[in-house]
């Protein structure tokens, strides 16, 4: 929450309309596992790569939702990118890190299930939310 606060008043402050983020699939996924499973109406609404700006909040888009964590790590390493492979100290119990390792999981023994599911919630789930 912190960290979207304070990139919420950087783009503010410096008179930015969109934020960027480098959330991926793994954490889209996650995410709306977790929103499902608590059926959290407010925030399934809100479950895009591209979030329009809402008063006092910016524009925020999402363009690596396509993308797993291993790609992105695997495509640093062929360019030379250094990256930090550990998860946030301050994560730790985080339910969505558990989330992430169940997907995980499921992904092993059934690959494109996390992709399937994202975004297949977009394209067959998603509107039927947007209206609460």
């Amino acid at each position: 929450m912190s960290k979207r606060h304070l990139f919420d008043q950087a783009a503010k402050e410096g008179g930015y309309d969109v934020v960027v983020t480098g959330h991926n699939l793994d954490d889209e996924a996650a995410v709306l596992f977790g929103n499902t499973l608590r059926w959290d109406v407010e925030y399934l609404a809100r479950q895009y790569p591209v979030l329009a700006a809402r008063e006092g909040f910016p524009k925020k888009v999402k363009p690596l939702v396509r993308l797993t964590e291993r790609e992105m790590a695997a495509w640093c390493i062929v360019r030379g990118i250094d990256y930090i492979v550990d998860e946030c100290p301050l994560a730790d119990g985080n339910r969505h890190l558990r989330y992430k390792g169940l997907l995980n999981e499921l992904e092993r023994t059934s690959p494109g299930s996390k992709h399937d599911f994202y975004f297949g919630y977009l394209a067959r789930a998603s509107a039927a939310f947007v209206a609460h």
